[in-house]
């Protein structure tokens, strides 16, 4: 059985910022091996939709932030509409 095609690890095209932000993260706790790949998935969706070949520093701090984390890893106050979907 032969599989897809091998696709290079995403991981690779993060900078070296970004990327000790995203390791930082998951030094602190705030980010388990699920949440890492989510996060690096919306960053890179992010530098697609702003026409970046690679994310920045603020596209994983955008996608952190949407996961509930502040960069620092503290976390964020959700909006009261989150909060209702998140029960």
């Amino acid at each position: 059985a032969t599989g897809g095609p091998v696709r290079p690890s995403p991981f690779r095209e993060v900078t070296l910022t970004s990327r000790r932000l995203l390791e930082r993260m998951v030094d602190k706790g705030g980010l388990t091996a699920r949440g890492f790949n989510r996060v690096l998935r919306v960053s890179l969706t992010l530098a697609d939709l702003g026409a970046r070949t690679r994310p920045s520093e603020e596209d994983v701090a955008c996608a952190l932030m949407w996961r509930g984390l502040s960069p620092a890893g503290n976390p964020v106050a959700r909006p009261d509409w989150q909060r209702e979907q998140a029960v």
